[in-house]
């Protein structure tokens, strides 16, 4: 796991973890045995994980995706691929960083973004209220 966001709610709902909220840190336990599985600390109002680089490795390949390709920007190499061949202008991505990026914008936008509706309401009309044309047909 290079980076990413967890969900208290998914982490608890499965009934073998439980949460722990200790005012300078949380704790992620086994219910069973009480042995803490992750860690994590609040750094800039948002919690991070610390976990052993063993298991981080196990968790990861090489190429390790960071959380921008999770809320769907371009990676880190695609920027310096569009950059090298000119397609980018005036971009300020590092050239020679191995890290990867943080961007603290869509980490703090994902905590803070309402769920998704689980069902949508189904528009009602009556005959010939609503009509749909495919005046171009199939392309």
């Amino acid at each position: 796991m290079s980076k990413d966001l967890l969900s208290v709610l998914q982490i608890n709902k499965g009934g073998k973890f439980q949460v722990v909220f200790d005012g300078s840190k949380i704790q992620v336990t086994r219910k069973n045995s009480k042995q803490v599985v992750m860690t994590a600390d609040p750094v800039d109002g948002i919690y991070w994980l610390r976990t052993p680089q063993r298991s981080t490795n196990a968790a990861t390949h090489n190429g390790a995706i960071d959380l921008r390709t999770h809320m769907g920007h371009a990676s880190l190499d695609a920027l310096r691929k569009m950059m090298a061949t000119g397609m980018i202008k005036e971009a300020n991505a590092p050239l020679s960083s191995t890290e990867p990026s943080v961007c603290r914008g869509c980490q703090h936008g994902k905590m803070f973004q309402k769920p998704f509706p689980t069902k949508r309401d189904k528009c009602h009309y009556g005959v010939f209220e609503l009509l749909q044309f495919d005046i171009c047909g199939p392309i």
